[in-house]
């Protein structure tokens, strides 16, 4: 193993799980964005965790990064519950994670190939979520349909 890997190594919080995960969020930060502004869709993130790892990133290397919207789409009540703590009690505290976000919105329903959205992304992801998509074919002409130019889908 090279220095350059070891580092990466390192550098990976002991709460992230997989190495390939850091290095997907650093591939995104890499070859990400060069906007000022973002409007940022989330497919199924469960409790948001890595949606969390993914705006500690942002704020540490792109603190010029605003990001506007985070909307958010979760099948799991009890997800969407956990979710909205997390987004409060890290706005009561200013912990620069949730708390940078301008709007964060959580729907507690599916996304399927005819929800309206509301906005035109720079980013979506979906997490570990693609397999639970009865449609998928669908939801993804949906979601390409509301990249915004230049958008991506993580």
């Amino acid at each position: 193993m090279n220095k350059l890997h070891q580092h990466l190594i390192n550098s990976i919080p002991k709460e992230t799980k997989s190495i390939k995960v850091r290095f997907s969020y650093d591939a995104m930060l890499r070859h990400g964005f060069s906007l000022l502004q973002l409007q940022w869709l989330s497919v199924g993130p469960a409790e948001g965790d890595r949606e969390t790892e993914i705006l500690r990133l942002f704020a540490s290397h792109r603190p010029d990064l605003k990001i506007e919207l985070l909307e958010i789409y979760e099948l799991s009540k009890d997800d969407c519950s956990v979710l909205r703590r997390k987004v409060d009690k890290s706005r009561e505290a200013q912990d620069g994670t949730w708390s940078s976000v301008g709007e964060v919105v959580v729907n507690d329903k599916e996304l399927l190939p005819d929800t309206e959205m509301g906005s035109r992304y720079d980013l979506v992801t979906l997490m570990h979520v693609t397999y639970y998509l009865p449609d998928r074919v669908g939801v993804f002409k949906n979601i390409a349909g509301n990249l915004a130019p230049g958008g991506k889908m993580w």
